[in-house]
């Protein structure tokens, strides 16, 4: 299985990260990934079924992780 990890150049600025909308969704966000990692818990799903909620999971990760600061890398060598 081939597993595609984007590469996030997009992040919310410091004000972006306190504005009431980020707040807002940032909590929306955190409440359905509680509720479909409760879901995936859930034993008599099918394969096909856990690996549709696992990319909802990882969407909702990859979405809160926009108000994260970027990890330092060194540049390019070449």
């Amino acid at each position: 299985m081939n597993i595609v990890t984007p590469t996030l150049t997009f992040r919310l600025t410091p004000a972006q990260r306190q504005s009431d909308t980020w707040k807002a969704l940032k909590e929306h966000l955190q409440k359905d990934l509680q509720r479909l990692r409760d879901r995936n818990d859930n034993e008599s799903l099918t394969a096909e079924q856990t690996a549709a909620l696992r990319g909802q999971i990882a969407h909702c990760k990859a979405m809160l992780a926009l108000d994260k600061d970027l990890p330092i890398s060194p540049p390019d060598s070449e």
